[in-house]
């Protein structure tokens, strides 16, 4: 048996297969390289886009710590001022708390000498006065005063319309004014129409 080779030449339809087929493969591969070039250049953005983002993460966080630290220094520099102006006040406030307390303690320890200068004054005052009052009394026990003498008998004449005025009479002895009171109390004594009476000195 013998084989039989096909020693054909190829037709024009057969090359332009062929053709086709390698062209169809060669565009082939050139898609899938260019997906595959897309894809890796995808990948590197994102990766790019991820350090970008990193980045800027943390430059937003060291941003914002950084303003978060700067106002909060700055809050706490302002509450300090607060709190020293306000111990500040409280001290002034405290120091004239101190000085009213201070001057009412003196103004109460000098109320305390004065009351007690006032009670030792009245006390002295009424001592006086009682002594006075005897002294007075004891002067007035050598006393007569007489009633009835005209007016401008003794001394001009004050005022027509006045009633006549008494007369003391002081007597340098006890004795001698109680004998004379005594026997005017028993006899009528009389300047002209006027009659005359005689009493112990009460005033």
């Amino acid at each position: 048996m013998t084989e039989k080779i096909d020693n054909e030449a190829p037709t024009g339809d057969d090359v332009s297969d062929a053709s086709a087929k390698a062209n169809g493969s060669e565009r082939g591969r050139d898609s899938t390289e260019a997906s595959q070039l897309s894809l890796k250049d995808i990948i590197e953005q994102i990766s790019c886009l991820n350090t970008e983002l990193t980045a800027s993460w943390v430059t937003f966080k060291e941003d914002l710590r950084r303003e978060m630290r700067d106002d909060f220094a700055q809050f706490t520099m302002q509450m300090e001022q607060q709190l020293a102006s306000t111990s500040l006040k409280l001290q002034e406030h405290d120091q004239k708390l101190d000085e009213a307390a201070a001057r009412i303690d003196e103004q109460e320890n000098w109320l305390a000498v004065a009351n007690e200068a006032l009670q030792q004054l009245l006390m002295e005052h009424k001592t006086l006065q009682e002594k006075l009052n005897d002294l007075e009394s004891r002067s007035r026990r050598t006393n007569v005063r007489i009633y009835g003498v005209p007016e401008g008998a003794l001394a001009p004449k004050p005022n027509s319309a006045a009633p006549p005025r008494s007369i003391v009479v002081n007597f340098l002895q006890y004795r001698v004014k109680e004998t004379i009171i005594r026997n005017a109390w028993k006899k009528k004594i009389k300047i002209g129409d006027n009659t005359l009476s005689f009493d112990y000195d009460y005033t």
